[in-house]
């Protein structure tokens, strides 16, 4: 009996039913999901029957973080989404991904450099530019997607990769720097 209970406190998942982010129903997600909104800027959209975290994958005691730093930034995930454990979205510009994805363990996926590359780092001249994310993709674990990357529909990331440029409909990707490797039948 206590060990049923300690079960059902410790795996179940939350759901999260919010209308001020941009949720549209009830959202399933792992234990630790930390949302950040600058002062209340920037938009999030999470779309139905969308899933954020794996009780059955490592990490899912940790967390997932998903911060919109400006006020023109913003995170769109599309319906019936599968996002693994640990995953990291920060954005300046905007992130959207689309329906149907599955999102591996220890994703990351940035829109900006955050600072400068000047020598001193102090001035605000980092670079950015949004991502977007298919429909269809499948994103392998420990994948990084930075700035200015679009990702065609029906696509697959083999894990490990780090994506620094866009990539057509139906492609594998694989590597560091990512590049095709296949085509998706």
């Amino acid at each position: 009996m206590i060990n049923a209970l300690l079960k059902i406190l410790l795996y179940s998942p939350f759901y999260f039913l919010s209308t001020k982010i941009g949720y549209k129903k009830f959202i399933l997600t792992a234990r630790q999901v930390f949302i950040v909104r600058s002062a209340g800027r920037g938009r999030l959209v999470i779309g139905d029957k969308t899933t954020i975290g794996n009780s059955s994958s490592p990490g899912f005691f940790s967390y997932s973080y998903l911060d919109i730093r400006s006020g023109s930034g913003g995170i769109m995930i599309g319906e019936s989404t599968v996002i693994g454990n640990r995953i990291s979205i920060i954005s300046n510009y905007s992130v959207s991904i689309g329906s149907k994805c599955l999102i591996g363990n220890d994703v990351k996926i940035y829109d900006t450099d955050f600072h400068s590359i000047e020598k001193n780092r102090k001035s605000d001249n980092s670079l950015g530019g949004d991502v977007h994310i298919g429909e269809n993709v499948f994103i392998g674990d420990n994948v990084v997607i930075l700035k200015s990357v679009c990702i065609g529909d029906n696509s697959v990331i083999g894990a490990g990769s780090v994506v620094t440029k866009c990539f057509g409909d139906n492609t594998i990707i694989a590597g560091n720097p990512a590049r095709e490797i296949g085509r998706v039948n």
